[in-house]
C-alpha cells in the first residue's frame, strides 16, 4: 500500500501522519507543519540565527518510521526548497535525507554549506528492508560549532510518497446469518462475521457468486481514514494514514438472492486488508427459492349442484424485488376426492367459471392458479368445494360454496403453509396498516435534510422521521425500536429505546445526553415475531469531547517551570488518549499555535505535565489542550479554553 504525506499527486493536504519530531535540546530550531493551508505548505525545518551558536551535530528532523507490520519499499520525496550555510572558520549548516540502510556518506540529498538550493525530487527503491526514513536540518561541526548569529539551514518536503511492504493476512471468525445457515433463501441473505488485521487493518467484504464478483463493501470508514485516495500508477490502494484502518471490526455483507435464478448456486466471501492481502473465508453452496408469493388465494363461489356454474376469483401475487415481472397467471379446475385430496386437471376447463356435470358426483372441485417470475413457480389451490351427492346433484337444490382460504406451494421448496398458521407464526401486527414494504424517513431536527448532527458532549438532540407503507400511507400505531451503534471499534450495539408512531405515521425520538459518538439504527418490523426488518434507518450522531485544562502558576520567570493538567472524559483507549499541549505568542505579529509537548492520559482520562522557560521576559503565552481525533475514542476532536501565561 501506498502512504502520501503533506500532499497526495493532486495537491491535497494530507497531514503528516506517521512522522515524529526529533530535536536536540538548542533554542532557535523550528519544526513546522503548513501542509493543510495549500498546496504550497510543507513540512519545514530550520536553525535559525543563535546567538550561542550550534554545536556539532545539533539537528532538528522529521522521521517516518514504518509500522511494525511493514517496511519501506519505495519513496519520493519533493522538496521545494533548501538552504545551508557556508563554512565559516567553523561547522557549516547541512540538510540531508537518509534512509536507515544508509550511513555517512551516503545520503540520498546532502547539503553541506553552500546557500540556497531549488527544487528537487528524491526517489529511492532501497535493495534492503527499509525501518525509516529522516529529514534533517543540522549544523555539521566537523571542525568546530557553527557560528553564533548566522542562520544554518532550512529545508522543506511539500509531499512524500512511501510505498509499504506488509505480508500480513486478515482473519475472519463468528460467521453467521441466513447465507451460513443453509436452509432454501428468498429475498436478500446475510452474511455476518468479525474481522481482525495486524498490519494495516480490515478494509473490505466482497461475496462472489458463480464465480461473478460483487462489488466491494468498506467495512469500517474509520471516521474517513480507511478511504483509498487512488492516484496510484499500478492501481495499489493508497492512504493518508500509515495505519488506515480499523484492526478489528464486525462486517456484514447481503446478497439479493431474488436476482438469481431459483436453484442452487456457489457464494465465496473474501476479505481483505488495506494492501489488498485477501482471504477466503466463506465458500458454500446455497439454494435459492424466489417464486411469488401469494397476497390472496384463489377463491370458488357458486351453488353445488349438477349443472350449476362455479366462479373462480384467482389470486393474486406479489414478486421480490430483482426476481423479474409475474407471469400471467394460469387457472385451472381440478376434481378432487372426497377430501379435498388426489387432485387431477380437468380436461379443457380453465376459464374463471366451470359447470358442475355428472362426472363430478362424489367429488370435490379446486381452482388452482399457476404463477411465475423470472426465478420460479408458485402454485395456489382455493379451498375445496362441498362434495357434490346425488342429493346435491338432484333438481331437489344444493348447496352454495365460497371458498378463500388456500394452502401455497413452491415448487422449489416443496414446503406449504397455510395463510392462517403463517399469521400465528408472524404474531400480532405492528401498527395500521402493517407492511411488509415499509420506509422509514429520519433527520435531525434541526434540518430536514441533516442525517449527522454535532453535539456537546452530555446535552440531548432531537430525531424526526415517518412510517409510511409502500403506496406512501401512513403507518399508525407502529413501535419503532432505535438501536445505538458505537463508533468505536470493539463496543456492542445497545438499545436506545422506542418509539411509537403517530395517526399520519409521524414520531419524534429524543436521544439521551450525549456522552459518545455513535450510529442511531431506526428500525421497524410489520409484525412482532418476524426476523427480518421491513424498513430501516440511521443518523450519525457526532459529540464534541470537552478538554480541561489547569496551568499554575500563571506568572513566571527565567528558569520557572509551569505544570499542566487536565482530563478528558471516558471511554479511554488502551495506553491512554494522546494530548497534544499548544502555546501561542500574544502580540506577536504572523505568531501561529506550535507544539511544545504531546502527553498521553491516564487511565482515568487524566494527564499532567510541565514546561520550564529558559529566557527572561517580557512576553505572553496563551496556553491550550489539544485532543485529536483517534479511531479508538468516540468524540471528535477539541481544544481547552486558553489560558494566558505571563513571562516577567
Amino acid at each position: 500500500m501506498t502512504v502520501f504525506s503533506c500532499h497526495d499527486p493532486a495537491g491535497n493536504a494530507t497531514g503528516h501522519d506517521g512522522w515524529t519530531l526529533q530535536r536536540t535540546a538548542d533554542d532557535f530550531m523550528t519544526a513546522i507543519d503548513t501542509c493543510s493551508s495549500s498546496d504550497q505548505g510543507a513540512l519545514s525545518l530550520d536553525l535559525g540565527a543563535n546567538g550561542a551558536g550550534y554545536q556539532n551535530a545539533a539537528r532538528v528532523e522529521w522521521v517516518f518510521y514504518a509500522p511494525t507490520w511493514a517496511t519501506i519499499a519505495k519513496y519520493t520525496l519533493q522538496v521545494p526548497d533548501s538552504y545551508a550555510s557556508t563554512y565559516s572558520g567553523g561547522g557549516v549548516g547541512q540538510d540531508y535525507v537518509i534512509a536507515s540502510d544508509e550511513s555517512d556518506p551516503y545520503y540520498d540529498y546532502r547539503n553541506l554549506g553552500g546557500g540556497s538550493y531549488g527544487a528537487v525530487t528524491i526517489s529511492r527503491t532501497p535493495p534492503a528492508p527499509v525501518t525509516a526514513l529522516s529529514v534533517n536540518a543540522s549544523c555539521d561541526g566537523a571542525s568546530g560549532a557553527c557560528p553564533a548569529n548566522e542562520h544554518i539551514s532550512h529545508i522543506d518536503v511539500s509531499s512524500a510518497t512511501l510505498v509499504l511492504n506488509d505480508s500480513t493476512l486478515p482473519t475472519v471468525s463468528g460467521l453467521s446469518g441466513s447465507l451460513v445457515a443453509g436452509q432454501p433463501l428468498t429475498g436478500n441473505a446475510e452474511v455476518s462475521f468479525e474481522a481482525a488485521d495486524s498490519g494495516p487493518g480490515v478494509y473490505s467484504g466482497q461475496l462472489v457468486v458463480d464465480g461473478q464478483s460483487l462489488a466491494p463493501v468498506v467495512l469500517n470508514s474509520n471516521n474517513g481514514w480507511c478511504q483509498n485516495l487512488g492516484q496510484t500508477a499500478d492501481g495499489t490502494r493508497s492512504f493518508a494514514h500509515p495505519d488506515p484502518c480499523a484492526k478489528n471490526t464486525d462486517g456484514s455483507l447481503t446478497l439479493n438472492t431474488a436476482t438469481l435464478k431459483d436453484g442452487s448456486h456457489t457464494v465465496k466471501l473474501i476479505v481483505d486488508d488495506a494492501s489488498g492481502n485477501a482471504i477466503t473465508a466463506l465458500n458454500k453452496s446455497i439454494t435459492t427459492d424466489n417464486a411469488p408469493a401469494i397476497v390472496t388465494a384463489p377463491s370458488i363461489s357458486g351453488v353445488v349442484q349438477v349443472g350449476q356454474p362455479l366462479t373462480a376469483t384467482p389470486g393474486t401475487f406479489s414478486v421480490p424485488t430483482g426476481a423479474g415481472s409475474l407471469s400471467a397467471i394460469a387457472g385451472q379446475w381440478m376434481r378432487c376426492n372426497e377430501a379435498g385430496e388426489k387432485c387431477s386437471p380437468i380436461s379443457n376447463q380453465t376459464g374463471a367459471t366451470y359447470t358442475l356435470s355428472p362426472e363430478d358426483l362424489r367429488h370435490t372441485i379446486v381452482y388452482q392458479n399457476i404463477a411465475s417470475d423470472g426465478d420460479g413457480q408458485t402454485i395456489a389451490n382455493s379451498q375445496p368445494t362441498a362434495e357434490l351427492t346425488e342429493a346435491s346433484g338432484g333438481t331437489g337444490g344444493g348447496s352454495s360454496t365460497t371458498t378463500n382460504s388456500s394452502t401455497t406451494t413452491n415448487s422449489s421448496s416443496n414446503e406449504s403453509l397455510s395463510n392462517e398458521a403463517l399469521l400465528v407464526a408472524r404474531g400480532t401486527a405492528n401498527g395500521s396498516p402493517a407492511s411488509d414494504q415499509a420506509t422509514i424517513a429520519v433527520h435531525w431536527a434541526a434540518s430536514a435534510s441533516a442525517s449527522s448532527v454535532k453535539v456537546a458532549y452530555a446535552r440531548a438532540a432531537r430525531a424526526e422521521g415517518r412510517l409510511v407503507g409502500s403506496g406512501g400511507q401512513p403507518i399508525a400505531g407502529a413501535v419503532v425500536q432505535v438501536v445505538g451503534v458505537p463508533s468505536s471499534p470493539g463496543l456492542v450495539s445497545y438499545s436506545e429505546g422506542s418509539v411509537t408512531t403517530a395517526e399520519d405515521g409521524t414520531f419524534v425520538f429524543d436521544t439521551r445526553n450525549q456522552r459518545s459518538s455513535r450510529m442511531l439504527e431506526f428500525e421497524y418490523k410489520s409484525h412482532v415475531n418476524d426476523l427480518s426488518l421491513a424498513a430501516e434507518a440511521s443518523l450519525s450522531v457526532n459529540v464534541q469531547v470537552p478538554i480541561s485544562l489547569k496551568v499554575t502558576p500563571r506568572l513566571v520567570g527565567r528558569g520557572s517551570r509551569i505544570r499542566m493538567t487536565g482530563s478528558v472524559p471516558a471511554p479511554i483507549p488502551a495506553g491512554g488518549k494522546q494530548i497534544v499541549l499548544q502555546a501561542l505568542a500574544v502580540g506577536v505579529r504572523g505568531a501561529k499555535w506550535q507544539t511544545f509537548n504531546v502527553v498521553r492520559t491516564s487511565k482515568s482520562g487524566k494527564f499532567e505535565a510541565s514546561y520550564r522557560f529558559r529566557f527572561a521576559g517580557p512576553a505572553r503565552y496563551r496556553i491550550r489542550a489539544v485532543s485529536r481525533y483517534e479511531q479508538d475514542y468516540p468524540y471528535l476532536a477539541n481544544n481547552s479554553p486558553t489560558t494566558l501565561v505571563k513571562e516577567s
